[in-house]
């Protein structure tokens, strides 16, 4: 067993560890309870309604000593009564991608404009545990800039009235933690007078009600208020995070969400480009959002910053896997030289997908001792099979309907996906440079996830530096499923 210190827990019959209670009261002290904005589980005040009447001052004093005592006992007493068969997923070795979006998103001088970057990659590749890194590290002050965090996975976004409610709502939690500890821009926002009468800038219109207008005018209010203080602004813009910002294109579904769009994109551009008051930050899976967005008239013309997230490569993956065997309370001795015993046939079959890494280390960590090979095989096995579906239903692309409003009716033919099979399993990692391949439907195979579809950023680790645009499988297993199948007597000539 691994891990240190004594096991610290509530007397039995409440059946609940300190730990839990100290992260109930931290935030039942704060005014608004939010969504959880990581990937950690969720506080038993997420589930609350309602603010807490209880004086502000008090709130964010109760609070700050709370949050004081869980990092003492976080520290000193790191394991609870239940072992965990992972140890809590934290951000991992991402550091040139921290710092390269800190150079974008930090402004050299005074009226330079905002930026709106456009972080894509793979599913299951980080980048929403990327952005909330960011975030994490700017509330610390660690960053310069005020993060507001919105998750498009979050149901209620879908609503644009909700969404602009939980902006401001995450954008007020980033002011009461940048206030309270004198961050790194240089002053304390809860120390300004004209923000203390703001009300921490979220009304700024009194008897505006509408979401939309409160949120505005409260960034703008900020931003200006900022400017009183040069040297402060210059330490960092607000910073606008939207994640999986593709669906947005869910509101185009009812005429008031069109306009709502329209709206937010519009402000997005204003309040970066026009206003140099913010950065924008959007995040997206899907390998076309970018033409999607730049497309919308609002965006039409303004240059945006394109990051690609690549999955690990295969030394940060194993350091990865080794770590998460290490850091668990269910390690045993020996458990780590069977895992490498496989690695190779992992990563031929996962590469450096960090949820099918957390998937092999759920195994392995609840295999008895000798049995990780064969629980491995039954997984390999599961893992080609949906592999060699995907690969199977490209040649019916007929079958498909429409995904989404980004998604258009499928653009190729059997013969088409022929092609791109045999090309991709004829090369050693399925990888083709994009005019290569004399293929029509190439973009329709990518909006429905058939293919992957990358432009050099620099930030791909996985594959091999790349200086044009390329077509790969989505996974390593389909990339070996293409191989299998042209081996195969055809079925689809």
């Amino acid at each position: 067993m691994t891990g240190t210190g004594p096991s610290l827990a509530l007397p039995t019959q409440l059946g609940i560890s300190a730990l839990t209670l100290l992260q109930f009261y931290s935030d039942a002290f704060q005014p608004y309870p939010l969504k959880r904005e990581s990937n950690k589980p969720p506080s038993l005040m997420n589930t609350c309604r309602g603010e807490p009447k209880i004086p502000v001052d008090l709130r964010v004093k109760f609070r700050v000593t709370v949050m004081a005592v869980r990092r003492f006992f976080r520290k000193f007493f790191n394991r609870t009564s239940e072992p965990n068969d992972l140890a809590v997923r934290k951000f991992y070795n991402r550091t040139s991608e921290l710092n390269d979006l800190r150079n974008h998103l930090t402004p050299v001088d005074i009226g330079h404009p905002g930026k709106m970057v456009l972080v894509t990659g793979p599913r299951q590749s980080g980048k929403s545990a990327l952005l909330q890194e960011f975030c994490s590290r700017q509330r610390a002050g660690d960053y310069p800039g005020v993060p507001a965090f919105v998750d498009m996975r979050e149901w209620s976004n879908i609503d644009p009235s909700k969404f602009w409610i939980n902006l401001g709502a995450s954008f007020e939690k980033s002011l009461q933690l940048k206030g309270k500890a004198p961050a790194k821009l240089g002053l304390k926002v809860f120390s300004m007078p004209k923000l203390r009468r703001l009300g921490l800038g979220l009304d700024v219109v009194s008897s505006k009600q509408d979401p939309i207008g409160r949120v505005m005018a409260g960034l703008e209010e900020y931003t200006s208020a900022m400017r009183m203080d040069m040297p402060g602004f210059l330490n960092g813009f607000p910073t606008i995070f939207i994640d999986e910002a593709d669906a947005l294109a869910s509101w185009t579904r009812t005429a008031g969400g069109v306009q709502e769009l329209d709206y937010l994109l519009r402000f997005l551009v204003r309040i970066s480009k026009q206003e140099n008051a913010a950065n924008v930050v959007l995040a997206s899976s899907e390998n076309f959002f970018k033409k999607w967005l730049c497309d919308m008239e609002p965006f039409l013309g303004h240059k945006v910053v394109r990051a690609s997230v690549g999955h690990f490569n295969e030394e940060e993956a194993k350091e990865f896997v080794r770590q998460g065997l290490q850091e668990s309370d269910l390690n045993r001795e020996g458990l780590e030289a069977e895992v490498l015993a496989i690695w190779d046939d992992v990563y031929a079959h996962y590469g450096g997908a960090i949820m099918l890494l957390y998937d092999l280390l759920h195994m392995a960590l609840r295999s008895q001792p000798g049995e990780v090979c064969k629980n491995w095989e039954v997984a390999k096995q599961q893992c080609m099979n949906e592999a060699t579906c995907l690969v199977e239903e490209g040649f019916h692309p007929n079958n498909m309907g429409k995904a989404n409003k980004m998604v258009k009716a499928a653009a190729w033919t059997p013969d088409d996906w022929k092609n791109v099979v045999g090309a991709m399993a004829a090369t050693e990692d399925g990888v083709l440079p994009f005019h290569s391949l004399s293929v029509s439907g190439l973009e329709s195979m990518v909006r429905y996830n058939f293919l992957e579809y990358r432009e050099p950023t620099g930030w791909d680790k996985d594959i091999k530096a790349i200086s044009t645009p390329i077509f790969m499988p989505v996974t390593r297993a389909q990339h070996l499923a293409m191989r299998q199948v042209v081996t195969r007597p055809s079925r689809h000539n």
